[in-house]
């Protein structure tokens, strides 16, 4: 993905200045004008553009467009152009989500500075390419979410009626990201523009104890460091919980902004597991709580999904700092082990059908 003038290698720039932006069908975007100048100088044959919130089209060999628009400016026939409160509602389907905020806010200034980002938005303001949407060839994918609070579906569809050939596809849910929410479907959709048929995923089902821990207050704690103590805290914290998952056999599938997920083969040692992460976090300063459950998970690569890891999750929730919650089905599991459990009642766990036993372990 390149991003403005300053994602271009020297000697492309310059094949962009001879080219004079001959590869921009409307509009003068640096960041697509750059495409065929790069293409040229890493001699590719053909260009699949994949655009997300972008108005330009170029010549390109397939076009898959996410969340995008035919213009940057409202008029009678086009009011889905970006308002006031266009950078807000860029926000908003974020709302609620700590971590995926503090990645927002920092993938924004790794990208460009205040000023670049102003001057990129002044040009960009200006781009339109609704009159030459009838002249595409290119086989044509736009993506919307139904509920997308940036971009409405309904412009993509205005793109998708002026497109020959294109195809338009409606997905679930609200996410504005294409990385977010059913990835899988996306995926789906473009290896089928690509390669003419869809291949989908072998889902393989296992039996693994879910760990998940959180560092408690985490947000005050960021504020009151700053972003670049917080982040070597929270590398250090990383750094001493991969070694504690990795003595104890387990495998660590993803990371939550202030937090983690692993499985395990034995419910046993993702329970000491936990108690040596919680150990280690204290010698850093934090406090961290856990939640742990046995159930089958579908993994797709490295992640897990499923319900028994929405059960872990929900457990976590109900733990304080510095516990270590499980659910019924944990303690069963490690009946002689050593591991000592308190009750801690019958809580609903959101999204769960029914009541679940929880207990404190005592390692």
């Amino acid at each position: 993905m390149l991003n403005g003038r300053s994602g271009l290698l020297p000697e492309a720039r310059r094949q962009e200045a001879e080219l004079g932006g001959g590869g921009v069908v409307g509009g003068g975007d640096a960041t697509v004008a750059s495409v065929p100048a790069l293409a040229g100088y890493v001699s590719l044959g053909a260009a699949v553009l994949l655009g997300r919130s972008i108005g330009q089209a170029l010549r390109a060999a397939t076009l898959a467009l996410h969340a995008v628009r035919a213009a940057f400016r409202p008029s009678e026939d086009h009011p889905w152009a970006p308002g006031d409160e266009w950078h807000a509602a860029t926000l908003r389907f974020l709302a609620g989500d700590e971590p995926a905020l503090r990645w927002y806010a920092r993938l924004g200034r790794l990208s460009a500075s205040p000023g670049g980002t102003m001057a990129l938005a002044k040009m960009t303001r200006d781009v339109g390419v609704r009159h030459v949407l009838p002249a595409v060839c290119a086989p044509t994918l736009v993506l919307d979410s139904r509920d997308d609070p940036v971009v409405p579906g309904t412009a993509g569809r205005h793109i998708a009626e002026r497109t020959p050939g294109a195809k338009v596809v409606e997905l679930p849910g609200r996410d504005h990201l294409p990385w977010i929410g059913d990835t899988e479907l996306v995926i789906a959709e473009m290896r089928e523009l690509l390669t003419g048929g869809r291949h989908e995923v072998e889902i393989d089902r296992v039996l693994a104890t879910i760990l998940f821990v959180d560092i408690v207050g985490s947000t005050a704690r960021a504020a009151a460091l700053g972003d670049t103590r917080w982040r070597t805290l929270l590398d250090a914290f990383y750094g001493a919980a991969r070694s504690e998952i990795h003595r104890f056999r387990g495998h660590q599938t993803k990371t939550t902004g202030d937090g983690l997920l692993a499985t395990f083969d034995g419910p046993a040692r993702a329970i000491r597991c936990a108690d040596a992460i919680r150990q280690a976090s204290r010698a850093l300063g934090l406090d961290v709580r856990a939640g742990l459950h046995t159930g089958e998970c579908e993994v797709r690569g490295d992640d897990v999904r499923g319900i028994a890891v929405h059960i872990c999750a929900r457990v976590a929730d109900q733990a304080a700092g510095g516990e270590i919650l499980v659910s019924s089905t944990v303690r069963d599991l490690v009946a002689g082990s050593g591991i000592a459990f308190e009750p801690r009642g019958t809580p609903t766990l959101k999204g769960v059908p029914g009541e679940w036993q929880v207990f404190s372990a005592r390692v």
